[in-house]
């Protein structure tokens, strides 16, 4: 009895008119390049850094275990593939059929297979092309995600989006609440890149853009924790320089005082709460960071053992390559993750800490980032066990 290969994970990237489609390609291609570039899990598959229903740094939808989140090159996914990319347009039937709609439908094909097959050659040349039909984009691509195992959806930024901004527009956000899967805003113009000083040019677009500095958002939940798994799997595959951010933010409410020195009490009390809140944010930080050192460096260790004799000057050239950073900030947690990604080629967060399971649930912190983020956004599911995990991080915390 032949037992039938579980189908590779698919990356779906969103094509329209817009050239903000070609954004979507070239981050869906660096995403697919991130499982493509994974090196054996040891049973060997190479796996997917995007990959839903694994485990360990293969899952998109991990099931960790408070900030200790599953760490690079962890257990490996059970998938043998890398990901597979697909680039999807949707031709928008009207609600209610014209008589001369007909020929303008057939129209609006022509110009979406054209653009997909613009939007194939320029960016993404391996990737399979699908045209859908529906009444409503957003709720094709939904659709399209219940029919295959898609790993991430890659959209544009809006029209109204600033070169090198991430913006969403309403599609966007159609297909961002309640997704089963990662959603990823492309920001604006990196199918523009240029290719980096002394790199050969590969003839397609966005040949400069390439996941070399990840940022991602850390707070102790188990929605940063699965966030967390999935920028770090991805900086383990590329190589990537991982930045681990922490915000205490100074936004807290004071109890109301009177009498003399009515508001020198509420300045102490509020500078007590900002300092215990930054001490708090310093430990989540220092704790994710530390685990995946401790991991990245066992991996080192097991790549220099396999390799033997190797050169000693290989993966000298950056300096900042596979490293892991923290940056502990004071201030409004949106603004404050803006600024310290500014410059950064993908910015991962978790979703709030309350909604659907292992569904993309949009927080504040997010919202506000999708009106004007510093470069591209990569939001990750609820965790399945978010509720179970939360608790136990709370138990051991004290709180």
């Amino acid at each position: 009895m032949t037992t039938s290969q579980p189908r590779p994970a698919t990356i779906l990237a969103a094509v329209d008119a817009d050239p903000s489609a070609r954004d979507a390609a070239v981050l869906a291609e660096a995403l697919c390049g991130a499982g493509h570039a994974a090196p054996s899990s040891g049973d060997g598959s190479s796996g997917d850094a995007l990959a839903p229903g694994g485990s360990g740094g293969d899952a998109l939808t991990p099931g960790g275990s408070g900030e200790d989140a599953p760490a690079p090159g962890g257990s490996g996914g059970s998938g043998g593939d890398a990901p597979e990319l697909v680039l999807a347009a949707v031709v928008v039937k009207p609600r209610v059929p014209l008589p001369l709609h007909g020929s303008d439908e057939e129209r609006v094909r022509e110009q979406l297979d054209a653009a997909l097959a613009e939007v194939r050659g320029a960016c993404a040349p391996n990737a399979r092309t699908l045209l859908l039909s529906d009444r409503s984009p957003a709720h094709a691509l939904r659709e399209q995600i219940a029919r295959e195992p898609v790993s991430a959806v890659v959209v544009g930024s809006s029209h109204r989006a600033r070169p090198g901004e991430a913006f969403a527009g309403r599609t966007v956000r159609q297909v961002l609440h309640g997704a089963p899967c990662a959603v990823a805003l492309a920001a604006r113009g990196i199918a523009d890149a240029a290719s980096p000083a002394g790199e050969g040019a590969s003839g397609t677009a966005g040949a400069g853009f390439a996941l070399r500095r990840i940022v991602a958002g850390v707070d102790g939940s188990a929605e940063a924790a699965a966030a967390l798994a999935v920028a770090s799997e991805l900086a383990r595959r590329t190589g990537a320089r991982l930045e681990l951010v922490a915000i205490a933010d100074d936004g807290l409410g004071m109890r109301p005082r009177r009498g003399p020195l009515a508001e020198l009490a509420e300045l102490t009390e509020w500078d007590d709460a900002v300092a215990a809140r930054r001490e708090h944010a310093q430990s989540v930080a220092e704790r994710a960071a530390a685990t995946l050192s401790g991991a990245l460096d066992a991996d080192r260790g097991a790549a220099d053992a396999n390799a033997g004799a190797s050169d000693a000057n290989t993966g000298s050239a950056d300096a900042d390559a596979g490293a892991i950073a923290t940056d502990v900030r004071v201030g409004d947690p949106a603004e404050e993750l803006a600024r310290a990604a500014a410059g950064a080629d993908l910015l991962v967060l978790g979703s709030r800490q309350w909604g659907a399971l292992d569904r993309v649930v949009i927080g504040s912190t997010a919202e506000e980032l999708l009106r004007g983020a510093p470069c591209s956004l990569l939001l990750v599911p609820r965790p399945h066990a978010a509720d179970a995990v939360s608790a136990a991080d709370a138990d051991a915390t004290g709180d």
